[in-house]
């Protein structure tokens, strides 16, 4: 993110004064564009945790002709801020702009879709933001947030919960967390996993999409249609092959970074059996 286009970000962490003159700032810029936002019928969000895919997926359902899906903006720090649904859908659509225009790279890998709308858009249907852990908690800890997103934007809102195999996970966050132990991330993902369960519990059935990290990897074209088709968005070929395309047919491991000793073994098996988004891990 550049920093002529980092005016909006970081809301959560702004002064008052800050976030007012941002809130104006934005407000004003959507009035102006309300007319490209008339047709978003479907505003979406991700669940989950970090080091799952939820990066790459967003990354490539924002390149969808249709769809503007924002990197990292905090969308839900920005509707507890007060922020009406011109100024939310602007910053949105900046946020997604500056990451195309950047060469849709993030911690170190290209997201970047041969072919594809990322930071632009052809007739916007579905708009959204992945920051998926973070919003995971917002949602957990404020619950009213939940309606005030219906009331703002006016339209369904679709959760897409990227989940993978938690050993592996385990593994993945701490290549990322050289001073964590295996506990203290269990300990985190155990929290998100009874927030999502919590968050699923107040919405309904069809707002809500469970996606395994490792079927995107294993046949991303059928996950990107399920994907596509929960979205309500166009069939659009040359756009599933090209997204398809950028994704690494090897997954990436992780369980082979701890030592999972019988307790640690334990814990993860005993969460695999309450939750039944994990059920396709039970042994």
């Amino acid at each position: 993110m550049t920093r002529e286009h980092a005016w909006h970000q970081g809301v959560a962490t702004r002064t008052r004064a800050e976030v007012l003159r941002i809130r104006a700032r934005a407000t004003w810029a959507g009035w102006r564009q309300r007319r490209e936002f008339e047709g978003v019928s479907a505003f979406c969000s991700f669940l989950g945790y970090a080091r799952s895919g939820h990066t790459l997926l967003a990354a490539l359902l924002d390149a969808h002709p249709d769809a503007v899906i924002a990197n990292e903006l905090d969308a839900f720090a920005v509707l507890r801020a007060g922020f009406p649904r011109a100024a939310l859908y602007h910053m949105i659509v900046e946020n997604a702009r500056a990451f195309g225009e950047g060469g849709a790279t993030w911690t170190g890998y290209s997201y970047d879709v041969p072919g594809g709308f990322q930071g632009r858009f052809r007739d916007l249907r579905v708009i959204g933001d992945k920051k998926a852990a973070l919003s995971t908690r917002r949602l957990f800890n404020f619950p009213w947030l939940l309606d005030r997103a219906r009331r703002v934007t006016g339209v369904p809102l679709r959760f897409i919960h990227v989940v993978r195999d938690p050993f592996d996970h385990v593994g993945a966050r701490l290549r990322h967390k050289d001073d964590w132990t295996p506990e203290r991330v269990m300990e985190q993902l155990f929290f998100i996993y009874d927030a999502v369960e919590n968050i699923r519990a107040r919405t309904d059935a069809a707002e809500v999409l469970d996606v395994r990290h490792e079927d995107i990897i294993a046949d991303p074209r059928r996950e990107l249609t399920r994907c596509r088709a929960f979205l309500g968005l166009a069939e659009e070929p040359e756009w599933l092959e090209s997204a398809a395309g950028l994704v690494l047919r090897k997954p990436r491991g992780g369980r082979e970074r701890v030592e999972w000793t019988d307790e640690r073994t334990a814990a993860i098996e005993a969460r695999i059996d309450q939750h039944s988004f994990l059920a396709a891990y039970a042994r």
